[in-house]
């Protein structure tokens, strides 16, 4: 796990929701799911600072939207450089999307 990676696991974790490092659905890996009340899955992905081009941009969204579509997945995707800036607000988001699903009562923007 990268630093990135370490640090928001750590807020998601003091946020009380139960984050799955490494997740693995069939041939695909998610940085971080959290399981919903409903069955659903939320998806948290960790982009780093580095920038891959756009094949790897393009795969990384063909790859989405496949786990969005049979993994029955809602995916939030996190910038590196912002949450370097301002880690509250590169969260809300997670905490926005954690909200619709019922996995968290209020929003925790300020975790």
């Amino acid at each position: 796990m990268t630093d990135f990676q370490r640090a928001v696991h750590r807020r998601l974790t003091a946020a009380g929701l139960r984050a799955v490092p490494q997740f693995r659905i069939g041939n695909f890996k998610v940085d971080f799911m959290i399981a919903t009340p409903d069955g659903r899955r939320l998806a948290v992905e960790c982009d780093g600072d580095s920038y891959h081009g756009a094949e790897a941009f393009a795969h990384d969204l063909r790859r989405q939207a496949i786990l969005e579509r049979v993994g029955n997945c809602v995916f939030v995707r996190l910038r590196a450089s912002v949450f370097h800036r301002d880690p509250d607000a590169a969260m809300r988001p997670v905490w926005e999307r954690a909200e619709e699903l019922g996995l968290i009562v209020t929003s925790r923007a300020d975790t």
